[in-house]
């Protein structure tokens, strides 16, 4: 019941204190761990990859088992936001 981004956020966040990954496209992503600010630049940013897009089919997939390599590896979550953004990336360039 969100009108933008911010608001779905923090609603979100009002409902579990759970991992929020933002998803940005060309942009990479935004991890939140803790409280949502009114900047959403604020949590840890993983940056994405220029790449030129062939098909977006499986991006989501792509995206969600480099995250899980990182994440489950024990590894920060701008390491994980790194993986999750080249598997991607990867995955929509080919």
């Amino acid at each position: 019941g969100a009108d933008d981004c911010l608001s779905a956020l923090k609603t979100i966040r009002s409902l579990s204190s759970a991992t929020i990954v933002l998803k940005r496209g060309a942009m990479g992503c935004i991890v939140y761990d803790g409280p949502i600010s009114d900047d959403l630049e604020d949590g840890v940013v993983g940056k994405g990859f220029p790449i030129e897009i062939y098909n977006v089919l499986g991006a989501g997939d792509a995206f969600m088992s480099g995250f899980l390599r990182g994440w489950l590896g024990g590894e920060d979550h701008a390491t994980a936001a790194t993986w999750a953004n080249a598997c991607g990336a990867f995955a929509v360039s080919r």
